[in-house]
Order: structure tokens, then C-alpha cells, then sequence
């Protein structure tokens, strides 16, 4: 039995929507905000400088190099000091005069111990304090890598969700074109059903390629410790 006009609308009506323009220009400034992603170098001279791993063995490296100097220092701790006086009145009743005194001692101690084990202290803070530093040199290498391998995972992102944009918009275009047709009663309800399934494939693969993509960017951003969008502004 042919379908009337009526009932052909009807049936439109319960279908998903078509694609509409919000959506074009949403896809579209998704496209165009992580296509002015910053050349690999520059990501990776800004991770070594803003990493918040880095800056924390920094402070590390710091502590450790404090820690040399006290121990370099730390005989002064040792030191017992004492400072005495002792103000006096002498009378000679031979001569009757009187002679006024003052006396003053200062004593000093060390610990021999602490002397001896000076050396050893001082060994043991550099060895750490180098230890630190050998560690940020790892941590840098560590950076390096995660960092490329990021960009690249953002990258990959990026061109995959431009294909399935393109498939989106054209999938969209051949349901505007499917519900033309079917209104003016060219094609079976059957074929606007299979239409409409390619383009909300389409769209919902777009969709999850969109989260990928704000994921990764999230990610590289997190690791280098500073936003992307920061990074073009410094290079223009």
C-alpha cells in the first residue's frame, strides 16, 4: 500500500534529526581549534621548563644541596661556649688602699666525635645531593619520551577526527537528501531507515573521536604543566 504525503511526514517526524548548523559549526571549530597545535620542539623545551615533575626535583636538588652546607657547618653545632667574669674589692690595711679586680674566662669545647664524623656526613649529603641531580637528568629523559609519544597519540587524534568529520557532514547531507526524497516518495521507508543508521553512525563515531581528541589534549597539557594555547601565543 502506498504511503500518503501525511503519513510520509509522520514518519520523518520519529526519525533522529538531521544534521543542523549548530552542529556543523560545532564540528567545525573542533577541527579548527587543534589544528594550530604547536610544533613538537616547542612542546617539548616548554615541558622542560614548566613540568611539575621537574620543578619538585628541583626543589629537591635544592634541599640536598643545603643539606652539604650544613653538613659542612654542622661542627659549629658542637661548640660549648662559656664566657665568666668575676668583679672584686681587695683592701690592704698596710698601706690602707683598695685595689678593684676584674677577671674574665672563656671557655671552648668541641666533640672529637663530631670532628672525626665530619667528613663522613659531608660524603654522604653530596652523594645524595648528586643522586638528585642524576635523577632530574632521568626524569628529563622520562619527560621526553611521554611527551613525544603524547604529541603524536594527539596528533593521530587530531587527523582521525577530520575523517570522521567528513563523514559526519557527508552522511548528514545524504539524510537531508534521503528526507527530500522520501517525502516526494522516491525511495522505500526501508532505504530512509538505512540512511538515517549510516548517519547516526557516523555522528556517534564522530562524537567518541571528539572525546579521544579532548582527552588527549587534556593529557599533553597535564604532562608539560602548562596550557597549549600558551605555547602559540609565545611563538607568535
Amino acid at each position: 500500500m502506498a504511503l500518503t504525503k501525511l503519513t510520509r511526514f509522520c514518519i520523518l517526524f520519529l526519525l533522529p534529526p538531521a544534521l543542523s548548523l549548530a552542529q556543523e559549526t560545532d564540528t567545525t571549530s573542533v577541527s579548527q581549534l587543534f589544528s594550530r597545535l604547536a610544533p613538537l620542539d616547542s612542546v617539548i623545551v616548554a615541558a622542560l621548563k614548566f613540568s611539575p615533575m621537574l620543578r619538585l626535583q628541583d626543589a629537591v636538588i635544592k634541599k640536598n644541596e643545603y643539606m652539604v652546607k650544613r653538613a659542612k657547618m654542622s661542627w659549629t653545632e658542637t661548640i660549648n661556649l662559656q664566657l665568666g667574669n668575676q668583679v672584686g674589692s681587695y683592701g690592704n690595711s698596710t698601706l690602707n688602699e683598695i685595689n678593684v679586680g676584674y677577671q674574665a674566662s672563656l671557655n671552648l669545647k668541641l666533640s672529637i666525635f663530631e670532628l672525626f664524623g665530619r667528613s663522613n656526613k659531608i660524603n654522604i649529603q653530596k652523594q645524595e645531593w648528586l643522586t638528585s641531580i642524576h635523577r632530574k637528568d632521568d626524569f628529563e629523559l622520562e619527560l621526553r619520551k611521554n611527551v613525544i609519544a603524547q604529541y603524536n597519540h594527539l596528533a593521530l587524534t587530531q587527523r582521525i577526527i577530520q575523517i570522521k568529520n567528513s563523514a559526519f557532514q557527508v552522511t548528514g547531507i545524504q539524510k537531508q537528501m534521503a528526507e527530500r526524497d522520501f517525502i516526494a516518495g522516491e525511495i522505500t521507508v526501508s532505504e530512509l531507515a538505512r540512511v538515517t543508521e549510516i548517519s547516526a553512525n557516523a555522528e556517534s563515531e564522530f562524537e567518541i573521536a571528539r572525546m579521544e581528541l579532548q582527552n588527549a589534549y587534556a593529557q599533553l597539557e597535564t604532562l608539560i604543566g602548562i596550557k597549549l594555547s600558551e605555547i602559540r601565543m609565545e611563538r607568535q
